[in-house]
């Protein structure tokens, strides 16, 4: 009798297990996914927060005989699944149905999101699971507050798994302290447990960030580096998006709503009239599951300081994962009380599993595998690479690292932040400038000698077109050094091609490099069709592509194809630069500055576009001046910019050159000298400022 009951309880998990057992992804995959395998390899610290519970506990998994990507993505298929039999629990605890908890369960393990996530190592299903964890030991503790000892504890210790746990935090505090009401006595022993909790897991951080791993993002070893990696300070820079107000927030959350009902359909409406009815009733155990769905969608919206755009908000989507499965437990007593909502449910639960299986298996999938492969293999003995985008990084630094392929090359993250045994000599970012990327890029190459890069390093049309000065970019037939030549042909890798026309969105960008390389190492122009194929999904190909065109002479056409990129995504400001400079190369000036300004209206005013302006309306006084026209007010306009670029970037010599060269052509020569001993300063071997200057001090002898 017994057995059989257990059989009984089995049962009805048994179908999601053979189809998460099916679908889970058989190798690394993208993302931040090889990072944090890495990391819990090397017991170390991955990006902002470090995640050291997800550290420590995929690390204890991995001496399972198994690959390490294998092994990782298994114990997250594993803690997912915990998480559905909590939802199972959490919902038999609350109504007492048995075919309510089941529903539940089925509901989230074949929604898109969450089934998506537990096919391959992440944080953020660890982190559903400590969430429904803490949630149902509150659910116990209405019966015997002892339990609250453990919740204080879990939370703590829940913290180490990601920040998302801390939105939802209140929420719990707050049935703890005004629905269960324990003694105020007790209050101390909570807070003890909770601060050891934290402190038992982020240890981690400070015992092994001292040590010289191939990935120990941020050195926490000291209280302010410890501090600044887990508050996320180093983002504080990288998150940016121009100005936004309260539209962008409403965007935010207006997204979410519209990604609730993807995710559960018509469900979403019979959920929305449970929170109403819930509210009205003041049924206090669905209020606080509103509560939590609230803080999950309010706080990534109102404390991350960001511009609306679909990008953003494709990233935001999986902040959203608790949102969804307190969602399922918010219908679960209508779904008892209700006969045919019963039936509906039913329903969508053999929609999901048809329409999301194809989403969700990567059992099958190597892409990331094959492409990172073919570059390590590419390379000849003891080359020196310097890898680009997490994709790329992430996925050398676990095959270099991790699985030992190609021990003897040298890897170098062009982040600064992984690969640290040369992590003092490569402090630069990119976000500095293009000309400061490659002038590092070039020092570097003397020292070391030959090196590759793990892409086309293109540049942003600059070379060429700004009109006083030549950038020293890493391009492919453009830079003087000739040290970072492309990777050998990867086109005997048939999975990417194969893989990644299933147009997922997350090949896309891998996918796109892919052709950038072919194209430009080859000058195969019969990736064209495939080009055009993939920038219907992800226009920045377009970008690169219009590249091609662009160094061979036929400005025109790259301008067509960025203009397309650009109606397609006109929130990119990269595309939006390269467009307007293209344009400014083909005398379109006023469009070019048409594109600029409404950059600046979408994502705010940045030294990038303000310089770009300034170089539209230089080459338009230099266009004039040819015709004989007039330049006075393109002039003034060129350097009104230039001064206003300045305030964003005041170490920019190049500014300081043009807005000297506009007031000189302007006729303001002690303005002009100023400007252009201040652009000397900061570049010594500045020749345009230097001749210029020269003529300036003759002219004023003379004078």
């Amino acid at each position: 009798m017994e057995f059989k009951m257990k059989l009984k309880r089995i049962l009805p998990y048994l179908p999601v297990a053979a189809v998460y057992l099916l679908t889970f992804s058989r190798d690394m995959w993208g993302g931040d996914s090889p990072e944090l395998i890495s990391a819990a390899y090397f017991l170390s610290s991955a990006h902002p927060p470090g995640y050291p519970l997800f550290t420590l506990l995929f690390r204890v998994f991995m001496f399972i005989p198994l690959n390490p990507a294998i092994a990782a993505n298994l114990f997250n298929v594993i803690i997912s699944f915990l998480s559905l039999v909590l939802i199972e629990n959490i919902v038999k605890e609350e109504t007492k149905n048995g075919t309510a908890a089941v529903i539940s369960v089925y509901l989230l393990a074949f929604s898109r999101m969450f089934w998506y996530q537990s096919m391959y190592a992440e944080t953020y299903t660890l982190n559903l699971f400590m969430t429904l964890l803490s949630y149902y030991i509150i659910v116990l503790a209405r019966r015997n507050k002892e339990r609250l000892k453990l919740f204080f504890f879990l939370a703590g210790v829940a913290l180490g798994g990601h920040n998302l746990y801390a939105l939802v935090l209140p929420a719990f505090l707050f049935t703890v302290i005004f629905c269960l009401k324990p003694p105020v006595r007790n209050y101390p022993l909570y807070t003890s447990l909770f601060l050891f909790g934290g402190l038992s897991v982020y240890t981690l951080l400070l015992v092994r960030g001292h040590h010289d791993f191939p990935i120990n993002w941020g050195h926490p070893s000291a209280f302010g580096s410890f501090w600044t990696h887990i508050t996320r300070g180093q983002y504080e820079k990288l998150v940016t998006g121009g100005i936004y107000g309260i539209k962008d927030k409403l965007l935010f959350i207006g997204d979410f709503f519209k990604g609730l009902f993807f995710q559960f359909f018509f469900l979403t409406v019979f959920g929305t009239y449970g929170a109403i009815v819930a509210i009205k009733n003041r049924d206090i155990r669905n209020i606080d599951k509103i509560i939590i769905i609230l803080l999950n969608v309010l706080g990534p919206a109102l404390l991350i300081p960001v511009r609306f755009t679909a990008e953003k908000a494709e990233i935001f989507s999986v902040y959203y994962l608790q949102a969804y499965a307190f969602f399922v437990l918010m219908l679960a007593p209508l779904v008892k009380s209700s006969k045919v909502l019963r039936y509906i449910a039913g329903v969508h639960i053999a929609a999901f599993l048809v329409l999301n299986f194809r989403f969700a298996d990567l059992s099958g999938k190597h892409i990331f595998r094959a492409y990172n492969t073919a570059l390590l293999k590419s390379l000849p003995q003891n080359a020196r690479l310097v890898t680009d985008g997490d994709d790329i990084t992430f996925g050398v630094l676990y095959l270099r690292y991790v699985e030992g392929l190609r021990p003897d090359i040298t890897c170098y993250d062009g982040a600064g932040n992984l690969f640290e045994d040369v992590f003092q000599f490569w402090r630069f970012r990119k976000s500095q400038s293009q000309e400061r990327y490659a002038k590092v890029i070039s020092e570097f190459g003397d020292k070391y000698g030959t090196i590759f890069a793990s892409r086309v390093l293109m540049g942003d049309y600059y070379d060429k077109i700004d009109p006083q000065y030549h950038f020293l970019t890493a391009v492919i037939g453009k830079n003087k050094n000739k040290n970072i030549p492309i990777p050998a042909d990867v086109s005997e890798e048939k999975a990417i091609i194969e893989d990644c026309r299933t147009k997922r969105a997350e090949y896309l960008p891998l996918f796109a490099r892919y052709l950038t390389l072919r194209l430009f190492a080859e000058n195969d122009e019969s990736v064209l069709g495939d080009v055009e194929k993939t920038g219907r999904h992800y226009p920045e190909i377009y970008n690169d592509i219009s590249y091609y065109y662009f160094r061979k002479g036929e400005s025109a056409k790259a301008a067509d194809i960025l203009k397309k990129a650009y109606e397609m995504k006109i929130s990119a400001s990269n595309i939006a630069m390269n467009y307007a400079n293209v344009l400014i190369e083909t005398h379109k000036f006023v469009y070019a500055v048409q594109v600029l300004d409404r950059d600046i209206k979408v994502n705010g005013e940045s030294y990038e576009a303000l310089y770009s302006k300034g170089v539209a309306f230089f080459s338009q006084a230099r266009a004039e001046n040819e015709k004989g026209g007039r330049i006075k007010e393109p002039l003034l306009l060129a350097a009104d910019n230039f001064k206003k670029a300045l305030k964003y970037n005041p170490e920019d010599h190049r500014s300081y050159t043009n807005l000297g060269l506009c007031f000189l052509l302007l006729g303001d020569l002690r303005a002009a000298k100023e400007a252009l001993k201040k652009a000397v300063d900061l570049e010594p071997s500045n020749e345009i400022a230097l001749n210029a200057l020269l003529y300036i001090e003759k002219n004023m002898k003379i004078h």
